[in-house]
């Protein structure tokens, strides 16, 4: 749906709302490189989880086989969408032979404001970088449940059964001065996590 909110001509771009589904993952944006999903958490309010997919990149043709071939330009597009490629003589030269594999799409995920979900784990599986809130240490389960919230341990679990590359936590509790006892759990289960910090960066 298009809204026309106050000062909404002064933007330099346009502004567009999208409703978010509370049945399971929802596709929320498309564009030419990039994929992003929703799914409901569960937290005392309605909040949502995020899923960024990078769009599978086409082959790339080898760049030898253009001359040896003699490519034309529709031939070049129809390789690089995984066509063989067939000769006057009627040989046909394998894709494999033409093309190399190009890079794996990227995947990050968003996970704040609330409990261990196991839905979470098959939504989020595989994914590069997983962010994940892990607002109390592990001996606040408990309250960690009243309040709608995960543990450090919680996080890792979620990371480690969804076999990701890399968790990040945070969203942490206001009665830690610092994140070093959260991260420490966290790694007991999985060890590739770090306590997020503000600027930090990541390269996948």
């Amino acid at each position: 749906a298009q809204y026309s909110p106050v000062l909404v001509n002064e933007l330099g771009f346009n502004l567009r709302f999208v409703p978010l589904s509370s049945e399971g993952v929802s596709l929320t944006l498309e564009t030419k490189s990039l994929l992003v999903y929703s799914f409901p958490l569960n937290h005392r309010i309605a909040t949502w989880g995020f899923l960024f997919r990078e769009k599978p990149l086409q082959r790339n043709v080898i760049k030898e086989c253009i001359p040896k071939y003699n490519l034309s330009i529709a031939e070049i597009v129809a390789i690089k969408d995984g066509s063989d490629l067939t000769l006057e003589d009627g040989t046909i030269i394998p894709n494999d032979e033409l093309t190399i594999e190009p890079p794996k799409p990227k995947s990050y995920a968003f996970v704040s404001d609330t409990t261990k979900l196991d839905s979470v784990i098959e939504i989020v599986d595989g994914v590069d970088v997983l962010y994940h809130e892990a607002t109390y240490d592990n001996s606040y389960v408990r309250r960690a449940s009243e309040t709608f919230h995960c543990t450090a341990g919680q996080a890792a679990e979620v990371a480690r059964d969804a076999k990701v590359g890399k968790l990040v936590i945070g969203h942490f509790s206001g009665r830690y001065d610092s994140a070093e006892l959260l991260e420490q759990q966290a790694r007991e289960i999985f060890p590739n996590t770090v306590a997020a910090e503000d600027g930090m960066e990541f390269e996948v």
